[in-house]
């Protein structure tokens, strides 16, 4: 065998060891931010973006509010209830209007929610958007 033909198995073995060693596992969960961003959209073209808010396992959007509320520049939420029937009444100055008014209404990954904001799941990478709008 020729020593060229020695240094290519011995880099494809170098390279096939660490795919299956814990090390190589390791960094490369490390290299993927376990954070997801919430964007608060007040409707009059203001907005407050948390761009790297702590994930964790299970993390609903109520759980984004929550760290967004833990941060030294955050938000004051306030809601009724609690998993399916939770309902956000008011992010910092802005309260629900009720009916046909403006209320805040919360998207994940540019899809509207379906289901209470205290039980939707976020993954990695999530983005959660709340709008104080009409719903449409």
């Amino acid at each position: 065998m020729t020593w060229l033909k020695i240094g290519c198995m011995g880099t494809v073995l170098l390279a096939v060891g660490c795919l299956v060693s814990n090390d190589c596992l390791f960094a490369a969960e490390t290299t993927i931010p376990r954070t997801v961003q919430l964007t608060i959209d007040y409707g009059d073209g203001v907005q407050k973006i948390f761009t790297h808010l702590s994930w964790s396992e299970d993390m609903t959007v109520l759980g984004v509010l929550e760290m967004a509320r833990r941060h030294p520049r955050g938000i004051e939420f306030h809601h009724r209830g609690q998993g399916s029937t939770a309902l956000l009444l008011q992010i910092d100055d802005l309260k629900n209007k009720g009916g046909r008014g403006h209320n805040w209404i919360y998207w994940v990954n540019k899809n509207l929610g379906k289901q209470s904001f205290a039980v939707e799941k976020i993954s990695i990478s999530d983005h959660v958007l709340w709008k104080f709008g009409e719903y449409e």
